[in-house]
C-alpha cells in the first residue's frame, strides 16, 4: 500500500470515529433532553403531591379542631355529670342521715302536738301526708 492510500484509510477511520463521535453525542443530548422531561415531569407530580399534602394536613387541622371542640364540650359534660352525682349522693345522705332519722321524728312530736292544742294537724303536714300516701 501507498503512502496516500495510508493517509486515505487513516482519513477515512478518522472520518467514521468523527461521524460515531457526533453520533454518540447526539445520543447523549437525546437522553439529556428526555432525562430533564423526566425531572420537569417529576418535579410537577412532587408539586401536586405537595399541595395534595397541605391540603391534607389543612382538613387535618379542621378534624383536630372539631376534636377538640368535642373533648372540651365532653369534659364540660363529664363535670355536669360528677355534679349530678354529687348531688345524689347528697340526697341519698340527708335522706338516710337527716331526714328519717331526725325530721320525721320530729315532725310527727310536732303534728301530735299541734293536734292535741288545735284539734287539726297543719295545712302543709297534711299535704305531705297526702303526698306519701299516694306513692305508695
Amino acid at each position: 500500500m501507498s503512502e496516500s492510500e495510508e493517509i486515505r484509510a487513516i482519513h477515512g477511520r478518522l472520518k467514521d470515529g468523527d461521524e460515531r463521535f457526533v453520533k454518540i453525542a447526539d445520543d447523549l443530548s437525546a437522553m439529556r433532553a428526555q432525562l430533564y422531561r423526566r425531572d420537569d415531569a417529576i418535579r410537577t407530580h412532587l408539586h401536586s403531591q405537595d399541595d395534595a399534602l397541605a391540603e391534607m394536613a389543612r382538613k387535618i387541622d379542621k378534624v383536630v379542631d372539631g376534636t377538640d371542640s368535642i373533648v372540651t364540650m365532653w369534659s364540660g359534660g363529664v363535670r355536669a355529670v360528677r355534679l349530678f352525682c354529687r348531688l345524689a349522693d347528697l340526697w341519698r345522705f340527708f335522706m338516710r342521715q337527716v331526714f328519717f332519722p331526725i325530721l320525721v321524728p320530729v315532725l310527727g312530736v310536732f303534728g301530735t302536738w299541734y293536734y292535741a292544742t288545735y284539734h287539726r294537724f297543719p295545712i302543709w303536714l297534711e299535704g305531705i301526708f297526702k303526698i306519701v300516701a299516694e306513692i305508695k
